[in-house]
C-alpha cells in the first residue's frame, strides 16, 4: 500500500469511530498494515495535529481539523 493510502485510511478509518478513538491493533486491522508501518505513520499524523495519540500509543483518534480536511476533501471530489 502507497504511503498517501495508508495516511488516507488510517484517517477514515478514524473518522468512521470518531468523536470515540480506537486501538492500534484494531486500526491496524482495519487499515490492512503491519504494526510497524501503522506505528511510523501514527508519529507523523501525530506531530502534524491530525490524530492524538494516548501517552502509551495504544489508542488514537482523529483530531477536528483532519475531521473537517476530509469533509473539505469529500466536497472536492464529488
Amino acid at each position: 500500500m502507497k504511503h498517501v493510502d495508508v495516511t488516507r485510511a488510517i484517517l477514515q478509518a478514524l473518522a468512521d469511530v470518531h468523536p470515540r478513538g480506537i486501538h492500534s491493533e484494531a486500526l491496524a486491522c482495519m487499515v490492512h498494515c503491519e504494526q510497524m508501518a501503522l506505528r511510523k505513520e501514527r508519529r507523523l499524523l501525530d506531530a502534524t495535529g491530525a490524530v492524538r495519540c494516548a501517552p502509551d500509543m495504544a489508542e488514537v483518534s482523529i483530531t477536528e481539523a483532519a475531521i473537517a480536511m476530509l469533509r473539505r476533501a469529500a466536497m472536492h471530489t464529488h
